[in-house]
């Protein structure tokens, strides 16, 4: 059974028509909802701060959404620190700067003074006697496949069940939950063809009495090894769906390693998984707020404000946001540059891949012959044929210090290295091979040999499970011509094209405005004329500020 379409324009104003005969907070809000969407404009003047991906995310039910205690607060249920401290929790502990950005290690404070058992039973008490806010109806609204929360109220379910009362949410807590929900495993492709909807909720719910809630530091280094399936059946949904934070603050430690579990993941393996895409509602933003973000793999996005420091009436304009702006099936203007883009990404990724993957394939080979005294002389001359341009400065294989034990290169470089360049092990992307062990595509550094701007191809060669040397090689954009190329095809349309590093540093021109270098029958940038572009382009600073790709970067849509 295919999964059910996400809610539409037509379908929202339904629904909170409907909620007026329903018992939840802030109902006499209503109505303005349903005005601010009947008088939206046509799609002709559709204006919307979300990404267009995240758009097109929610439309294939490809979105999750992971909230925290933000959305519960507009209900009326304290914050940790307002529950401490009714609890007579030591006051040192509340007013520690220190501590306050640090629920866990509060909470095995509060677990020492006052006792485990009274800890849990005052926490169940206090999420008693609430409604669900319209914050909660909204999130419900979007009736997304997948949800997580870190809450331990059920106000969400409350909301879940006013709004999609045919469809069940189903809730999971731990292993147990998740082998029953699925005994032969799950499969993230064929639930995305289901009609189900799941809750995970990782710190544990208030209705489960025989179930623990996850309140210490201590409680959840245990909760999350030894609910191992757990975490990495939520792991593999936001390494393959869009997540969207709502409600956080992204000072909780744990849901950090989350996010930074999933982007080690895709970092170990990025040949073959999609790059993980997580976005998070900030309300108290700053200038820089957004780097900072970008610095833990997040793109942070502030919705427009409609009331001055109302944060939970600019949350559900948001969420309406999505699903009116979803609706809408021509926002050209965002969608023509996204796919050149894509396109140049693809073609770049894939030549690039392709290159790699040729490295690993022929490593083996050459380090065996190579132990058992082989002259290996011709396997390197058969690796760079295989690579093509991108091996146009030749290939490598180095000890575990640096030092060269066979190489080819191209006729133009023929003997150089024979002349005194003998060692690469103080480069940097040989330091990078030794202490991450893993197959990767280097940043741009100035080549010894004539000071072009060179990007490495490694592959590390582990033995024992230590670094024993390293195979790669080099390239120097001059000589690849589809980087070249698509440059060409771009400026011939008047688009500027940004190939940018992960040190902020172009690897072409953005404008054409330098000449290629030619020297030595070599064609490509001096690394240090593109170094000083780089740093004078406002576009490419800015880049460099933001690890988030370009093409997942919110302010190029605004």
């Amino acid at each position: 059974m295919m999964r059910p379409k996400s809610c539409n324009r037509k379908e929202l104003l339904i629904k909170l028509k409907n909620l007026q005969e329903t018992d939840i907070s802030e109902k006499e809000n209503i109505d303005q909802y349903i005005n601010q969407i009947e008088k939206e404009n046509s799609e002709q003047d559709i204006e919307t701060f979300w990404p267009p991906r995240l758009l097109e995310a929610y439309k294939a039910n490809k979105m999750l959404c992971f909230f925290g205690a933000g959305l519960s607060i507009p209900s009326g249920l304290p914050t940790w620190t307002e529950l401490l401290d009714r609890l007579s929790v030591d006051q040192r502990y509340l007013e520690d700067r220190a501590l306050r950005n640090d629920p866990l290690t509060l909470a095995e404070l509060a677990y020492h003074q006052l006792g485990a058992e009274r800890l849990q039973i005052v926490l169940r008490k206090s999420v008693e006697g609430h409604n669900p806010s319209l914050s909660h109806i909204f999130t419900a609204i979007l009736k997304l496949p997948f949800y997580i929360t870190s809450n331990y109220d059920t106000l969400f379910e409350d909301s879940w069940a006013i709004i999609n009362d045919d469809e069940p949410l189903i809730t999971l807590l731990d292993n147990d939950d998740v082998l029953r929900e699925f005994p032969n495993g799950f499969d993230i492709e064929a639930l995305q063809k289901s009609n189900k909807h799941y809750l995970l909720k990782i710190h544990g719910c208030v209705k489960e009495m025989d179930k623990l809630l996850i309140l210490t530091r201590s409680e959840y280094r245990k909760h999350y090894r030894t609910n191992d399936l757990f975490f990495d059946f939520l792991k593999e949904l936001m390494g393959k769906y869009h997540t969207l934070f709502i409600g956080f603050s992204h000072q909780d430690p744990e849901v950090t390693r989350l996010v930074e579990d999933v982007i080690f993941i895709y970092e170990s393996d990025k040949i073959s998984i999609t790059k993980p895409n997580f976005y998070s509602l900030q309300f108290d933003m700053r200038k820089h707020t957004p780097e900072i973000f970008a610095a833990k793999g997040i793109v942070a996005l502030k919705p427009p404000f409609s009331y001055r420091d109302d944060k939970s009436h600019s949350l559900r304009t948001a969420l309406i946001d999505i699903i009116i702006s979803s609706d809408i099936t021509n926002l050209k203007k965002y969608h023509k540059l996204y796919e050149i883009l894509l396109k140049f990404r693809d073609k770049l990724t894939e030549e690039l891949e392709n290159a790699l993957n040729i490295m690993v394939t022929n490593k083996s080979k050459i380090v065996e012959k190579n132990e058992k005294g082989g002259d290996i002389k011709e396997d390197m001359q058969q690796l760079y044929n295989n690579i093509g341009e991108l091996a146009n400065q030749g290939v490598y294989f180095c000890n575990a210090d640096g030092t060269v034990l066979e190489y080819f290169e191209p006729e133009h470089l023929s003997g150089k290295v024979r002349k005194g360049i003998t060692n690469f092990g103080i480069r940097p992307y040989f330091k990078q091979a030794k202490t991450f062990k893993k197959p990767f595509i280097s940043d741009s550094y100035s080549s010894i040999y004539n000071a072009n701007s060179t990007i490495f191809l490694c592959e590390p060669i582990i033995k024992k499970g230590s670094f024993d040397g390293l195979l790669f090689s080099a390239a120097q954009i001059g000589h690849w011509e589809l980087p070249i190329d698509l440059a060409k095809e771009a400026w011939n349309t008047g688009l500027n094209i940004l190939l940018v590093d992960s040190n902020g540093v172009c690897l072409l021109p953005p404008n054409n405005e330098i000449a290629a270098a030619v020297h030595d029958n070599s064609f490509g940038y001096f690394y240090n004329d593109l170094l000083a572009i780089s740093r004078r382009d406002r576009l490419v600073k800015r880049i460099m500020e933001n690890i988030v790709p370009l093409d997942e970067d919110d302010d190029i849509y605004t």
